[in-house]
């Protein structure tokens, strides 16, 4: 008994440093461009988990308090999906309104184009958030992070072997995720050493 009880404060404290990594993530926040649900108009804002409960919220650059209070944001119980993806019903509000944009705080600056591939969007019971993160590898760190953190926070506890397997397996799909961005941002690094030495003087014999 006394094993089956290490082993089991073991396999929750592994779990539980997995959610953190992707805790401090979301609770630092990123600025997106965030699209307006009626009109499809774009704005900077700075998009955060806040605790107590916890909450996806989105706000101003610049340290300013998040807009309204109360039931603004979408708490994580209340989420029903996380897509990599707009929703189809903006596509067209979104072209027609963001001729001229410029990103001060998310850099994206001079002629915007809408960039799908780049786009996301978290629903809840009242309201979504369809934003646009500055490159695809932002997007997906960010939807597999949000995935997790539902997961984990809608199981309520780790104490029973199941809940344990369940978040188990979604770590498994954020692991992989992580790998690949890993991944991708190993291959850039080695193809900008390769342009790099082909401009590099080459030594004479």
């Amino acid at each position: 008994l006394l094993l089956q009880a290490a082993a089991r404060r073991y396999a929750v404290r592994v779990l539980a440093n997995d959610v953190l990594l992707d805790l401090r993530l979301l609770r630092d926040g990123h600025v997106f461009i965030k699209f307006s649900q009626g009109d499809g108009r774009p704005h900077d804002r700075l998009v955060q988990l806040q605790m107590g409960p916890p909450t996806l919220k989105w706000s101003k650059p610049l340290g300013r308090a998040p807009e309204g209070s109360g039931i603004v944001g979408i708490p994580l119980t209340e989420m029903k999906s996380v897509s990599g993806s707009l929703n189809f019903s903006l596509l067209r509000k979104i072209v027609d309104s963001i001729k001229g944009f410029e990103g001060k705080e998310s850099g994206m600056k001079g002629h915007f184009a809408l960039r799908t591939k780049c786009c996301f969007t978290v629903n809840g019971p009242k309201r979504a958030l369809d934003v646009q993160a500055p490159s695809e590898a932002v997007k997906d760190d960010w939807v597999s992070a949000i995935k997790l953190m539902v997961a984990y926070v809608k199981l309520g506890s780790l104490s029973s072997h199941a809940e344990r397997v369940k978040l188990e397996e979604a770590l498994e799909a954020r692991r992989f995720v992580r790998q690949a961005l890993k991944n991708r941002q190993k291959q850039r690094k080695q193809k900008k050493q390769s342009i790099f030495m082909s401009f590099a003087p080459k030594r004479f014999t």
